[in-house]
């Protein structure tokens, strides 16, 4: 399931027009080049089909509210756009990229009228291994500025690139001064306790929907608890796992020098994980039955 082709979309959506790649342009004065000044989301594309779309757009609406940004198109007319972007680049697996920016500015500091972007993009699945032997993080200090939104600004985590490969690890794990978990760079965080509840962090986080899914999976096979998570709590976790569009659910067996629970991915975490699997089908199974986007 889910293997997207490798692929160069010819056309990209602009404020709700197709238009060839090659001549897709926005003036130097946007605020997105700038200032960073912007907001972006992702979904999946299977078979055609957006992958809990609704949820996706939610976001992205609640995303530009934050940032004081007006989305140009209304939902309906931006649901529309995405299907016909999918249609006219012919690749009905992959992912969508959903960009709205601060506008051009003359002053190069006052928003002004949005620019909305849909790139049909690749689809950076993690490799089979990683869900059958976990990967490993490293701690960063930091907290997201906005972090209920999806801004632009992923300079923290960039930068982080270099220390990331020099440990080996597969991203980083955002800790606050005083211990606190937060995240991951573009993961949400999740841990099991040694009694088996399902815990994760439920202030200054992103409300990821793979988060939200897994959670509403979770609540009907075990304890679960959103609540402030602190990094002590790892050193008696039996599990830990990173939720996101790109990921589902993968298994965390190591921060830093600390072994997470025996060191293997954990049952708790591929029984959501493959639970989320299958709700995803059965979400693609029940709007090719209804035709709906």
């Amino acid at each position: 399931m889910f293997t997207a082709p490798v692929f160069s979309p010819p056309f990209i959506g602009l404020n709700g027009n197709v238009v060839a790649t090659a001549d897709a342009k926005l003036h130097v004065t946007d605020l997105a080049l700038l200032r960073g000044y912007g907001i972006f989301d992702f979904m999946r594309v299977i078979n055609g089909i957006p992958l809990f779309q609704d949820r996706y757009l939610a976001r992205f609406q609640h995303s530009a509210a934050l940032l004081g940004l007006e989305i140009p198109l209304s939902i309906t007319a931006l649901k529309a756009h995405i299907h016909t972007l999918i249609a006219a680049n012919g690749h009905p697996s992959a992912g969508l990229r959903l960009v709205l920016t601060g506008g051009f500015s003359p002053d190069g500091y006052l928003p002004t009228t949005p620019n909305l972007i849909v790139l049909d993009a690749p689809y950076p699945a993690p490799k089979p291994e990683q869900y059958t032997e976990g990967v490993s993080l490293i701690t960063h200090s930091y907290v997201r500025e906005i972090p209920e939104a999806k801004t632009l600004n992923y300079i923290v985590p960039i930068r982080a690139l270099p220390q990331i490969r020099k440990a080996g690890a597969f991203d980083v794990l955002y800790v606050d001064p005083a211990g606190w978990i937060t995240e991951s760079s573009r993961s949400n965080f999740f841990l099991v306790t040694k009694t088996g509840v399902v815990v994760t962090p439920h202030d200054h986080v992103l409300p990821g929907i793979t988060r939200g899914v897994i959670l509403q999976l979770a609540q009907d096979r075990y304890p679960v608890e959103m609540r402030p998570v602190h990094i002590e709590e790892l050193q008696t976790a039996q599990e830990a796992f990173l939720t996101s569009t790109t990921k589902g659910a993968v298994g965390v067996v190591q921060l830093d020098a600390l072994r997470i629970g025996d060191g293997q991915v954990g049952s708790i975490t591929q029984a959501l994980h493959h639970a989320f699997l299958a709700y995803g089908e059965a979400y693609l199974a029940q709007n090719k039955t209804s035709g709906s986007l």
